[in-house]
């Protein structure tokens, strides 16, 4: 068996492997297999030919993204909201309030848990409000809206 000895640079024409040996088992270690990748005309096609798999899972795509969102009423009109970012940049929140027909967008948030400081309408009076959100890529909503969550605010 071949030691690496050899400097990067050069590894890619030291390391030759055909198909032909591979499928007739004549190959001793996986070792070789790692070094077929190597050479300069490796391309993904072969990797599938051979049954070399990439790492990990393929991600979900964008406009399959799905926010859970966890939301506590706070003291003051505020609200805490709770959510995992995993591969998005943050959420987009928007909320409407009670009589209202229409979304309000409320803000871009980065950091899991957003407090959100929602302004009452009349003071010092209790006021119900809907709210959900959907992921951000970059800066762009993309995405289903998450389930809409229920709170009252209050002084």
């Amino acid at each position: 068996m071949l030691r690496r000895r050899f400097p990067p640079t050069r590894r890619s024409h030291r390391y030759r492997v055909c198909r032909q040996e591979f499928l007739n088992g004549s190959i001793d270690s996986i070792d070789w297999l790692t070094k077929f990748a190597w050479q300069n005309n490796y391309t993904a096609e072969t990797g599938a030919l051979l049954g070399i798999l990439p790492k990990g899972e393929t991600p979900n795509l964008p406009e399959n993204w799905k926010p859970i969102l966890t939301i506590q009423a706070q003291p003051t009109f505020e609200a805490k909201v709770k959510f995992v970012r995993g591969k998005s940049d943050g959420i987009a929140v928007q909320i409407q309030r009670d009589n209202e027909d229409v979304w309000t967008n409320f803000g871009s948030f980065f950091q899991s848990p957003a407090m959100l400081q929602i302004p009452p309408k009349i003071p010092n009076i209790p006021e119900v409000v809907w709210i959900r959100a959907r992921f951000l890529a970059g800066n762009t909503p993309t995405g289903d809206f998450s389930d809409i969550s229920e709170i009252v605010t209050h002084p």
